[in-house]
């Protein structure tokens, strides 16, 4: 189910076979303690705090997919609140740079044509700025604004 290693001490080891639960995780976890003067100013952003959303398995995210492929389907809520994670936002705004980067190469190709076209990697960095922005950065700021004047 896991996916196994030939040899078992190996396995045993490196703790392969065996699923991660959040509590061990944690303790476990390689991100070591941060006392930045950031990390107090805004703690939404301590790794120690985002360790467990980032506990998915291939399986969890195979079957969220299925799921997710028809709309409103209740199954998805159950699986997704149980246990959320941040990986489906990182790869969905990671999806909008990439669309955007081919979608303006393919519109500068249909105008300029075969014989004058090259690839305009200028647009990636704009678009990611932008993207990211908005969806990590927007979050955080309407959190600390929050936090800042009483909201919360």
């Amino acid at each position: 189910m896991y996916g196994k290693v030939g040899n078992k001490d190996v396995s045993r080891k490196l703790n392969i076979n065996r699923p991660r639960s959040n509590s061990a995780w944690r303790r476990t976890s390689a991100v070591p303690p941060t006392s930045s003067s950031f990390i107090k100013w805004c703690p939404l952003l301590d790794p120690q705090n985002l360790v467990p959303f980032f506990d998915v398995s291939t399986r969890e995210v195979v079957q969220r997919l299925g799921y997710s492929l028809v709309p409103f389907h209740p199954k998805f809520h159950e699986i997704y609140h149980a246990k959320p994670d941040l990986y489906g936002p990182f790869w969905i705004l990671t999806t909008l740079v990439t669309s955007l980067f081919i979608s303006g190469n393919l519109s500068r190709y249909i105008r300029l044509g075969k014989k004058d076209f090259e690839y305009n990697f200028t647009i990636v960095p704009f678009s990611a700025g932008v993207i990211y922005g908005v969806g990590f950065g927007l979050p955080v700021l309407v959190h600390s604004m929050q936090k800042w004047f009483g909201g919360l």
